[in-house]
Parts: structure tokens; C-alpha cells; sequence
């Protein structure tokens, strides 16, 4: 099951080399979109968007507007912010607002970025180990089985006529 990454950037240029970087690094795993603009972006979201990539510095929108609205309609949502700067004042707000995972535009961003990401698609297993005390091996064959399980079940619900 792919999860569903959105990224918000006026800036073109990183938005390609975001998302070249993010497919290169976890392949088919992501289903990744792309927006220049904060108004098409926000109509966009919904309960299937999984994780956000957000600038702070937009065109035409506070990027902790963005995040504020996110969170109000979409609380289950993770969000990445994203700076060309690490400042802390922003940084404070948007925790504020329950912002999480802040990273920067800096040469060395990309790892940050990569863990942050990996840790967003990684969450539900290592819920799993905690929660049912059970080993690495065992998490993933339990978390295997449930996702099996549900499709199987959805396609069973879905061919059936009555």
C-alpha cells in the first residue's frame, strides 16, 4: 500500500529534485504530488493524504497558514516543514500549531529528510513491536497479514452483488 505524500514549494526547481530524490530513495512505496499553489493544495488534501511536505515561505500564503489549516481539517496528517532557513521562531510556532519534523533546504537536508520520511512510513510497525511486545520479524508478518487481510476483504465486498 503506497502512502500518499504531498509537497507545497513556490519554488519549482526544488520541487523536482524533492520528489526525484524522495522516488529515488523509496520507489513505488510513495505516491507523491506536487503544488506551486497553497489554494489548489489545501482543496486537494483529504482523508487519503498520509504526509505533507510544506514550505514555510509561499507566494501567496504564510506557510504556518497552511500548516494551521492542515491540522485543523486534517489533524491525522504528518507534516514536514520545510525552510530555506532553520529558524527558530518559526520553528516555535509551528510547533505551537503541532507541527512536526522540521528540516532545512541546506546541502545536508536531504538525510534529515530522508529519516523523517522513513520514520512517518515506519510508524505503524514499530506500533505494532511496542504495543504487542512482539519481535521485528513478527511485526512485519503481523502487519503483512492485516493489510492482506483487508484487501482481500475489500475485494471480497466489492465483487459481491448482494
Amino acid at each position: 500500500m503506497a502512502v500518499n505524500l504531498f509537497i507545497l514549494d513556490a519554488d519549482r526547481l526544488v520541487l523536482t529534485k524533492l520528489k526525484q530524490f524522495l522516488k529515488n530513495r523509496f520507489g513505488e512505496t510513495l505516491n507523491i504530488s506536487v503544488f506551486y499553489d497553497s489554494t489548489i493544495f489545501l482543496k486537494s488534501l483529504d482523508r487519503n493524504t498520509h504526509v505533507v511536505i510544506l514550505d514555510y515561505h509561499l507566494v501567496a500564503e504564510n506557510g504556518l497558514n497552511v500548516l494551521s489549516t492542515i491540522k485543523t481539517f486534517h489533524p491525522n496528517i504528518e507534516v514536514i516543514k520545510l525552510s530555506e532557513f532553520a529558524q527558530i521562531a518559526v520553528a516555535m510556532e509551528a510547533i505551537m500549531v503541532d507541527g512536526k519534523g522540521e528540516t532545512n533546504k541546506a546541502k545536508n537536508s536531504k538525510v534529515k529528510l530522508y529519516n523523517v520520511v522513513q520514520h512517518v512510513l515506519t510508524k505503524p510497525l514499530k506500533l505494532i513491536i511496542r504495543e504487542f511486545r512482539v519481535s521485528k520479524f513478527l511485526g512485519v508478518f503481523l502487519l503483512t497479514f492485516v493489510i492482506v487481510g483487508l484487501l482481500v476483504g475489500c475485494v471480497l465486498y466489492f465483487m459481491n452483488p448482494s
